[in-house]
């Protein structure tokens, strides 16, 4: 069985939930930082300010000391205290003191899989190697009479609104933690970019959804989870109440890794969208395993109609790779899928094995369409007549060929995939997959975590040579597009003039060179994997 979730008083960091180190604060139902003597600001939109906070919280784990310093720290035993302690490191520029304030089972998926990424960053030299967490540079920011109050709507849950304060902030493009591949293509704009000042009102919840906090163990913390879902319920055209605590598609794993990818591939191929909820992770998506209730009925009568008239048969051959005693990735190496449609008597059958992609479509009067995809060419057979494209242009110029269409693929590279196999081939390829996670003995499938390692896993296939190889693709593309569907022009991406009617696009035509180590490899020695044969019924 699955638990609600409680936090430890002594849990570890080798735990899917860690604490965070004792020495309560004061409880407050009102809270304020030191004020000054500024005169009152005039109120203004604060989304720039949430921007802002994200954007130094996505920053928070660029280093592994970030796994030891993000335990430690100051504690919220209040709503109102969470919430302040949010502000107060957004202050200070400190991105981990903000990652503290988030709810465990968000807060671990940074160090799952925002760790890694931001490790990749600064190895390719797009973030600064040197990037103090503690106080994000090219960053200050003032916050005074900051004011919040707090309202429970369940007993571990409570609606937060900030109701007064003003924060002034000041960024320094040139003093951003930015790493230097991102400043070559900068150049003289960053060099010239000017200090940003904002002066905001804090305003949340005033008017519109306010922030929810999460009570886990004794503790208080800002759960981006259930502020959505709040979020969703207050704007919903059904009007419905807070959900009790499991009250509504509770978690329930699989007994492997690959057992739960396998079951959950088999849940969507038949639409099952209640088992395809009870598999993600009961720490990662809390808020839609409680919220799921009031609408799975209304989803599962919908899905049963489209059951009607399609089915999708998946069997699958995967391989596992252990990442840590609760984590394993899960690849595909072979999947036949058969997809039948009903309505009209269409058969669609497809297979993916050995890296090659290939289908067949019967349609209802019989006719048959067979395509082949591998490595960077589309083989399709029409009535007996077999046409090839290879490439960017050579696809495009088949399906022109096949829609009767002269489409425009001028400026499309004619062999090699532009951005990919072009710049990357001669590197280990990404080791792409699903995410599963252990809790409590069952295993699930973690969706944002499998977005995040993918990305992770794309840039370890790169290195320096690899970027530049991108980047003079994508100005090449670019500038053969001049005359086309784009306009003539020279000016920089960074400052071209936006206009949606005479000049949607800017291009760039600089270049950056850069020496990069001829020999640079990847170290594999994690990547031994084991084959599991799965037929889900």
């Amino acid at each position: 069985m699955v638990t609600d979730g409680t936090e430890p008083e002594n849990a570890s960091l080798d735990s899917p939930q860690w604490p965070l180190s004792s020495g309560p604060e004061a409880a407050d139902s009102t809270t304020s930082l030191s004020s000054d003597a500024s005169s009152p600001p005039k109120a203004r939109n604060v989304g720039k300010i949430i921007g802002l906070s994200i954007g130094l919280l996505g920053v928070v784990a660029g280093g592994a000391f970030a796994y030891t310093q993000i335990t430690g720290g100051e504690t919220a035993n209040t709503p109102e205290q969470a919430i302040e302690s949010f502000y107060r490191s957004l202050e200070n520029g400190d991105a981990i003191g903000m990652a503290k304030v988030l709810a465990p089972g968000e807060r671990d998926i940074m160090l799952d899989s925002i760790v890694p990424m931001m490790r990749e960053l600064s190895r390719l030299e797009i973030l600064d190697r040197d990037l103090d967490l503690n106080k994000v540079p090219g960053y200050t920011a003032k916050v005074s009479n900051f004011k919040a109050t707090s309202k429970s709507i369940r007993s571990d849950l409570a609606e937060v609104r900030v109701t007064g304060g003003n924060i002034k902030a000041s960024i320094d493009p040139k003093k951003l933690p930015l790493g230097a591949f991102l400043r070559g293509i900068l150049g003289s704009e960053l060099d010239t970019a000017k200090v940003e000042n904002t002066d905001e009102t804090l305003r949340i919840g005033d008017r519109g959804d306010p922030l929810v906090m999460q009570k886990i163990g004794k503790r208080w913390y800002l759960s981006l989870n259930y502020t959505a879902a709040e979020s969703a319920r207050r704007s919903s055209p059904e009007s419905f109440g807070v959900p009790r605590k499991g009250g509504g598609v509770p978690a329930k794993g699989a007994e492997s890794a690959e057992a739960a990818v396998a079951e959950m591939m088999t849940a969507a191929g038949q639409f099952d969208v209640r088992r395809m909820i009870e598999l993600l992770p009961p720490d990662e998506f809390p808020a839609l395993h409680d919220y799921a209730g009031q609408f799975i009925g209304d989803a599962e009568d919908l899905l049963a109609q489209a059951r009607k008239v399609a089915r999708v048969d998946i069997t699958s051959k995967l391989r596992s790779r252990k990442i840590t005693d609760d984590r394993v990735l899960v690849s595909i190496v072979d999947l036949p899928t058969t997809l039948k449609i009903d309505s009209d008597g269409t058969v669609v059958e497809g297979r993916y094995a050995n890296k090659a992609l290939n289908g067949r479509m019967t349609t209802g009067t019989g006719e048959v369409i067979k395509a082949d995809f591998k490595g960077e060419c589309l083989t399709l057979v029409v009535d007996d007549e077999t046409k090839k494209g290879c490439g960017p242009k050579g696809i495009a110029d088949l399906f022109s060929q096949l829609s009767g269409k002269d489409l425009n693929t001028k400026g499309l590279s004619d062999g090699g995939v532009a951005y990919g196999q072009k710049c990357i081939n001669n590197r280990k390829r990404p080791d792409f997959g699903m995410v599963t996670v252990k809790r409590d003995g069952e295993w699930f499938v973690s969706p944002t975590r499998t977005m995040l390692d993918s990305i992770t896993a794309l840039m370890k296939s790169l290195d320096r040579r690899a970027l530049e190889c991108i980047k003079g693709e994508i100005e090449k593309t670019i500038n053969s597009l001049q005359g086309t569907f784009l306009p003539s022009a020279t000016d920089s991406i960074f400052d071209a003039p936006v206009d949606p009617e005479s000049n949607p696009f800017a291009t760039v035509n600089d270049t950056v060179g850069v020496g990069v180590d001829e020999g640079a490899t990847l170290d594999t020695s994690d990547l031994a994997s084991v084959d599991t044969t799965l037929s889900p019924s």
